[in-house]
């Protein structure tokens, strides 16, 4: 089985989402470096190229790491050992509708009730205290 890790990071680099196939912890954590060292590559090559899918923008063994950047500027990183590039685009544009849809149906999402119920009893209060 492949070893792969998935991230979704936002504008900052800060972690939203982090998937992993890695079969033990230190080379799920290996996989993490990789990802965010790759992060400075990613950020040169973008600066001369206007593209939103990156194939193989840094390598390590039979590692790859690939960037979809989102129209929000968030980003989704795959560390993978895949080779076709088309297969990882098609597969990261599936990932960022599920991203998506998750975005747009926050409320509805059962994953995201707790969120949504912190944000709602934060805007309580605030109503409370008169913030408009």
């Amino acid at each position: 089985m492949l070893e792969d890790l998935l991230l979704i990071v936002n504008l900052e680099n800060d972690l939203i989402y982090r998937f992993s196939s890695a079969k033990t912890k230190e080379k799920e954590q290996e996989l993490l470096l990789l990802a965010y060292a790759s992060l400075d590559i990613f950020e040169e090559i973008r600066q001369s190229l206007a593209e939103y899918f990156y194939f193989s923008v840094d390598r390590f063994l039979n590692m790859k790491v690939s960037v979809l950047l989102l129209p929000s500027g968030y980003k989704i990183i795959f560390v993978n050992e895949w080779n076709d590039p088309d297969k990882i685009m098609a597969f990261l544009v599936e990932i960022h509708k599920i991203f998506r849809k998750v975005l747009l149906d926050f409320s509805q999402n059962d994953n995201c009730t707790k969120i949504d119920q912190e944000i709602r009893e934060k805007h309580s209060e605030h109503v409370k205290l008169g913030h408009k």
